[in-house]
């Protein structure tokens, strides 16, 4: 039993007509005719009596068309109610991401659809350097991060949920010379002093850059920067370079800097929050929407 039928069958009902309701539909009177008859076939009951002048419905056919009424009120009531209580959800949602990062290939799906179902929530952006981000979570200054799997440190008190993979991108100057006559590797950086932003100076993250320049034969001089725009200052400026990802905004600025996309490093991008214990919390209500897609639970490590 379709829709269709269902709409065929209350058309004939209340035209006594098989070519007026065909017309109301705009439908064919064969298409009309056919939609009746499978839906005859599959109740098992005759829902017309045709032997009159005038199309005339059965005792059965007057049940059905009562049974059918009764359903699409039933159901315009649940559903506006339904919507009415979605609407009384209201809050906040503080989603960190890391400074820098250019997430527009993944937020707008994780995000529109949700406000459009809970336009009382407001999810907002807050940026964060990548090293603070953990921390951000467990002391309650955000609820949910996008954040690199390796910078989570205590993996055991976060839930993670695998977003994307991103290749190791190095920021170089346009006024960079390497000792060949064009960048292959990122051996040719080996003389270069590597720096590293705010937040993302973390033994954690100082190892990621030492295990990238490993697989060349080489180990880099670090440097420390109070934040990221200083760091892309001294790499703008031809002192240095910069490691991060195919996310960063700074890769789009190529009248600024150059860069080397390192394919064989392909490193993933999680979402992580803490345990939420309420059901109709916000930060809940918005995993449940972006993640489980409204069934009961998500792909998670823990």
């Amino acid at each position: 039993m379709t829709e269709s039928q269902i709409s065929c069958f209350e058309a004939v009902a209340k035209f006594r007509s098989f070519s007026k309701a065909a017309s109301s539909l705009m439908i064919s009177q064969p298409a009309i005719s056919h939609q009746i008859a499978k839906l005859e076939q599959e109740l098992d009951l005759l829902l017309f009596d045709r032997t009159g002048r005038e199309i005339r419905l059965t005792e059965a056919g007057m049940m059905m068309l009562e049974f059918f009424s009764q359903s699409k009120e039933r159901f315009a009531s649940v559903l506006n109610a339904a919507h009415a209580q979605q609407n009384v959800y209201s809050g906040q949602v503080l989603l960190g991401c890391p400074e820098g990062w250019d997430i527009s290939p993944f937020l707008p799906s994780m995000v529109n659809s949700f406000q459009e179902k809970y336009p009382n929530v407001h999810v907002e952006l807050v940026g964060l350097p990548l090293g603070e981000i953990e921390d951000a979570l467990h002391a309650g200054k955000i609820n949910v991060a996008v954040t690199m799997r390796y910078a989570i440190k205590q993996e055991g008190l976060l839930y993670i949920h695998p977003l994307i993979s991103v290749s190791s991108v190095l920021l170089y100057s346009k006024q960079f010379l390497p000792a060949s006559d064009r960048v292959e590797t990122l051996a040719d950086f080996k003389n270069c002093t590597f720096y590293l932003a705010a937040g993302n100076s973390t033994p954690v993250f100082r190892q990621s850059v030492t295990q990238e320049c490993a697989k060349y034969g080489f180990v880099p001089q670090m440097v420390n920067c109070p934040s990221l725009s200083t760091a892309l200052f001294y790499v703008q400026n031809n002192q240095g370079v910069l490691l991060g990802n195919e996310l960063m905004i700074a890769k789009q600025l190529d009248y600024l800097y150059s860069y080397l996309v390192l394919n064989d490093t392909q490193r993933p991008v999680v979402l992580a929050w803490t345990p939420v214990d309420a059901d109709t919390s916000p930060v809940h209500l918005f995993l449940n929407e972006t993640l489980y897609n409204g069934s009961s639970r998500p792909y998670v490590e823990r």
